[in-house]
């Protein structure tokens, strides 16, 4: 699993509380208050409502350049692309193995 679809799912269960993690992992942290701000005033709840209306949330978060406008939406209308699902194991799963390492240069 991905970092990115690991801090979607937080996203999605708590969003004031996951939203800064996963737009970090989609490049756009230095957006999230503004984001969050946008998603409180306009009731967007989780990531997927965010990508719904990309073009809505991208304009309140960036009003300077129009290029970068267009990035931020089309970022956000593909960070979200399909439903999340999760499975809880009965028992937890037990990794083994060695973890090796090498210092550049060998």
């Amino acid at each position: 699993v991905s970092n990115e679809l690991l801090a979607r799912w937080e996203a999605t269960e708590d969003l004031a509380r996951g939203l800064g993690p996963w737009l970090a992992q989609i490049g756009l942290a230095k957006y999230s208050e503004a984001l969050l701000e946008w998603c409180q005033a306009m009731g967007a709840a989780t990531p997927d409502e965010i990508a719904e209306n990309a073009t809505d949330a991208a304009a309140a978060i960036e009003n300077g350049s129009i290029e970068e406008r267009s990035r931020i939406e089309e970022v956000l209308r593909n960070a979200a692309p399909g439903e999340l699902s999760g499975q809880t194991l009965e028992q937890p799963l037990r990794l083994t193995g060695h973890v090796r390492g090498r210092r550049r240069g060998e």
